[in-house]
């Protein structure tokens, strides 16, 4: 499972937890492309479980696992994605 926007910790030990309301999750399947290069999306994921692979083309870049985040760039840097993230593995 990753969550969108902000990590379910830092919002329990942070931010008042009625904000947990306004977090997305979602499951995925392996293969699944959660973003692409080049998308200008404006969300931050963290791994909740599985792992997320930081692809160019075909080649593995890096693998992200339970607690990492990724997908920030083009929301701090105003800038498109420079990788695409692709489940390895199931996510719960």
């Amino acid at each position: 499972m990753i969550y969108l926007n902000l990590s379910k910790i830092i919002v329990e030990n942070i931010i008042n937890p009625t904000f947990l309301n306004h977090l997305t999750s979602m499951n995925c399947l392996p293969y699944l492309i959660i973003c692409k290069k080049g998308d200008t999306n404006s969300s931050i994921f963290f791994v909740f479980s599985g792992e997320v692979e930081a692809k160019i083309d075909e080649k593995v870049l890096f693998t992200y696992k339970p607690g990492d985040h990724f997908g920030e760039i083009p929301l701090l840097l105003h800038k498109p994605q420079p990788f695409s993230f692709v489940a390895k593995v199931k996510l719960f």
